[in-house]
């Protein structure tokens, strides 16, 4: 694990972008999927009652 931290360092250092990319794309994955797994379990279906 450490080899790849440092390996992903000095390549950002050098000007690579390639240790962003599996960063950005979780990021992106879950914001996408997020409402569709919230929707599922039923969270948005609750309404107040009085």
């Amino acid at each position: 694990m450490r080899d790849y931290q440092s390996i992903s360092y000095t390549a950002f250092l050098s000007g690579w972008w390639l240790p962003l990319i599996p960063a950005l794309l979780s990021l992106i994955l879950a914001a996408i999927a997020l409402p569709f797994v919230t929707a599922r379990q039923g969270f948005g279906d609750q309404t107040p009652t009085s």
